[in-house]
């Protein structure tokens, strides 16, 4: 696996234009026409043309690996190409990227901020968004609550400072166990799949789909 540390000067230059993502939709050029659900989701990687630029596909992976009955997760990735052929000896393969969050859309970031990977980084490598299982474009969604009014009137006290009063942290606490427990009773079988180990595996099954057996990531926290 080929990690890209923050502490590299190319990383330190990427973590300071990602980190504040929201100022960077200046940049964007996202398409909010583009309908996912077009895309048949595939074991192998069946890329086609989305938003302004960019490759786009559905890689159908196990829900749970060690459980091939469990059903299957469908995992969006974005790609922004290379600007040499595969076959370039000068060609660095995939390198995924992810924001963060945790619940960031990993597509969402690359496609926003395509001119601040490409200066960075160069062009030698595919850009690859994706969206963890249970966030964004993949599938199946993960939702805890039954109406957006539902959702609303939980997180309407957040957010909490926990130094507002002496019980600011027991509310802190109490609103996190309350959503434990509706993650345990609604999400069932998704939320079980939600896991950085199965994104993990997910993360290998992309690199694997360009053909390649090491893994290049870039993350942001």
């Amino acid at each position: 696996m080929r990690i890209f540390s923050s502490n590299l000067a190319q990383g330190t230059v990427l973590a300071l234009c990602l980190s504040g993502l929201a100022s960077a939709r200046t940049l964007s050029r996202r398409d909010d026409t583009f309908d996912w659900t077009n895309l048949t989701a595939s074991t192998s990687l069946t890329l086609s043309p989305c938003y302004d630029g960019f490759q786009c596909a559905r890689l159908m992976v196990p829900l749970q690996y060690p459980h091939a009955s469990a059903g299957e997760a469908q995992i969006a990735i974005v790609v922004l190409p290379a600007k040499v052929s595969h076959d370039d000896p000068a060609y660095l393969g995939p390198l995924l990227f992810n924001p963060g969050g945790p619940g960031s859309s990993g597509v969402d970031a690359v496609v926003e901020n395509a001119p601040v990977f490409q200066a960075v980084l160069g062009s030698d490598y595919d850009v690859v968004g994706f969206d963890p299982r249970g966030v964004g474009h993949s599938t199946p969604a993960l939702a805890f609550f039954e109406s957006p009014a539902e959702a609303l009137a939980f997180f309407a006290p957040y957010p909490l400072d926990a130094n507002e009063s002496v019980s600011s942290l027991g509310r802190i606490v109490a609103s996190a166990h309350l959503l434990d427990d509706l993650a345990s009773k609604r999400g069932g079988t998704i939320a079980e799949s939600v896991s950085t180990p199965a994104v993990a595996r997910d993360m290998l099954a992309i690199t694997r789909a360009f053909g390649r057996e090491k893994l290049s990531y870039y993350g942001v926290s």
